[in-house]
């Protein structure tokens, strides 16, 4: 892609300078010159308090000079296309990764994911498959596949739940099948050696 095609739209507002940091809440701009307090720039404290009508689009300061540029990465304008990230989608790629069905549309929370946002019916309909995949693999499997593993091992349903949210001897529940087991710790101790002086 040509870095022309870009989208970009000079900010014309005289109090924005190049040396002011810019840090975004939501779809709004904070400008902030650097005071050297170390402060956070917040709504209260910030120079400059800027919005763009588009929820895609933030400031960047190209070539000392302050720009609005589209940051949906689904547009071909947009200056993070092809990145699996937004920080704000556009209004047309505001949709549920699966099935298409717009933001707007949705009548519970979403579910967000690499690359925007999974509805609830689509979530439901891959956390069966994942179950039931699950299911299907643990009939494969035997006692000693739970024991001394590197990660935690559902014994009901026989999936990887990882070892993050583990820290200590107690019951937890399942990512996959919603079923509680009980988790025990295991510590093996290994032995360095080294030359006297």
């Amino acid at each position: 892609m040509n870095k022309t095609s870009l989208y970009k739209e000079k900010i014309e507002d005289s109090r924005l300078t190049s040396d002011m940091q810019r840090s975004r809440h939501g779809c709004t701009q904070l400008f902030r010159k650097d005071y050297g307090d170390r402060e956070f720039t917040t709504k209260e404290n910030a120079d400059v308090i800027l919005e763009h009508h588009l929820p895609e689009c933030y400031a960047e300061l190209l070539l000392g000079e302050w720009y609005w540029v589209k940051g949906c990465s689904k547009c071909e304008d947009s200056m993070n296309y092809g990145e699996n990230y937004s920080y704000q989608v556009c209004y047309e790629h505001n949709r549920c990764v699966d099935c298409g069905v717009h933001r707007e549309s949705l009548t519970h929370i979403p579910f967000r994911v690499r690359n925007g946002f999974r509805c609830k019916e689509c979530q439901d309909k891959l956390d069966k498959s994942t179950l039931e995949n699950a299911l299907e693999k643990r009939k494969t499997m035997s006692d000693c596949d739970f024991q001394n593993t590197y990660s935690v091992i559902c014994p009901y349903c026989g999936s990887d739940n990882g070892t993050d949210d583990f820290h200590n001897d107690s019951q937890y529940e399942c990512i996959v099948c919603k079923q509680e087991f009980a988790l025990e710790l295991e510590y093996s101790v290994t032995y360095t050696t080294r030359i006297l002086k």
